[in-house]
């Protein structure tokens, strides 16, 4: 279906609740989307934390550690990945907003994963 096929009231089925009780908290899908970025944008912190945890002198236990972070984070919100891609296609206040966190992220798990390979710190 997709999110552009995707409506309110599919919402309200999937999640078990009326759809005056999704119209309650959110007037339109694009509100349940964006709602739904920022929780897999604070879910990431997660997996920069860990990273961040990581001793410079890390061990395979280090790294499993992160890898297993990650591959959680995928399965709670990996699916967000591809849809926001679909729901941006026509949506540019949406485009804007997942461009907006992204270069943070990738930036914070990039300087974390450049210091564990001995690198510097952080490149400007």
């Amino acid at each position: 279906m997709g999110y552009g096929g995707t409506r309110l009231e599919d919402i309200a089925a999937e999640a078990g609740i009326s759809r005056t009780t999704v119209y309650h908290y959110f007037p339109s899908r694009r509100d349940v989307f964006v709602e739904i970025g920022r929780r897999a944008t604070l879910a990431f912190r997660s997996v920069l934390e860990t990273a961040v945890a990581i001793p410079d002198e890390w061990t395979e236990d280090d790294v499993a550690a992160l890898i297993d972070a990650h591959l959680g984070y995928l399965d709670a919100y990996g699916a967000v990945l591809t849809t926001w891609t679909q729901a941006t296609w026509n949506d540019r206040g949406l485009r804007d907003l997942g461009i907006g966190a992204q270069p943070t992220q990738f930036r914070g798990i990039g300087t974390e994963l450049r210091r564990l390979r001995g690198g510097p710190a952080d490149i400007d």
